[in-house]
């Protein structure tokens, strides 16, 4: 799915672990409860997406997620979790966009 245009995907509860999406668009996507552990998202666009709270009250699963130069502004991350293993963007702080240290 590496360079896919997914603008708007619904991906609730998709099971995306070890994925390429390097250089995706997920501009508007919905991602909430996915699990993307291991996977890399390198470049990827995910302007807007959302990334937080399923109907059970979890976010994605980002451990171990590369996410190096995506663009992550106004994503919601809120309940998203992550670990020592996540790669974030400079300048970006997972504990105050409201995601949640869940080492495995």
């Amino acid at each position: 799915m590496q360079g896919r245009n997914l603008k708007g995907a619904v991906l609730y509860w998709g099971s995306l672990w070890n994925a390429n999406l390097d250089g995706a668009c997920l501009v508007d996507a919905n991602m909430r409860g996915a699990n993307l552990r291991e996977s890399s998202l390198v470049g990827a666009d995910l302007r807007n997406a959302d990334l937080g709270h399923d109907a059970f009250g979890k976010g994605a699963w980002l451990q171990g997620a590369v996410l190096s130069k995506a663009n992550l502004n106004r994503a919601n991350m809120v309940g998203a979790f992550y670990d020592d293993e996540t790669v974030f963007p400079a300048e970006f702080h997972p504990r105050r966009r409201g995601m949640i240290y869940a080492p495995d």
